[in-house]
């Protein structure tokens, strides 16, 4: 992704980290399915367009998925940020290869 929004994909990455919707992300129980943004936005207090926008940013990195229209899952990448996982001490600067 070009350069002029490497600073985008920070913020949202820490976003997701910082509000638990990684950690939530993680526990659902069908995780092949994801969650609607619309359900993520109403659990956390968050306004769910603009959640959409963090969701599909993170997604285009290569560190999320969406699995049907507005609703996301983690991927292999994304479970380094995990809450008691060695990847979340790595920092935002992790780059994951597939």
């Amino acid at each position: 992704m070009d350069e002029r929004y490497t600073t985008y994909s920070i913020v949202c990455t820490d976003t997701l980290i910082k509000t638990g919707i990684i950690d939530y992300l993680s526990d659902v129980p069908d995780p092949s399915q994801g969650v609607p943004a619309a359900e993520l936005a109403l659990r956390f207090g968050l306004d769910s367009r603009k959640l959409v926008h963090i969701l599909r940013c993170y997604a285009a990195n290569g560190w999320a998925r969406e699995t049907r229209d507005y609703s996301f899952a983690l991927n292999r990448c994304s479970r380094t940020f995990i809450k008691g996982h060695a990847g979340l001490g790595l920092g935002v600067s992790y780059v994951c290869t597939v």
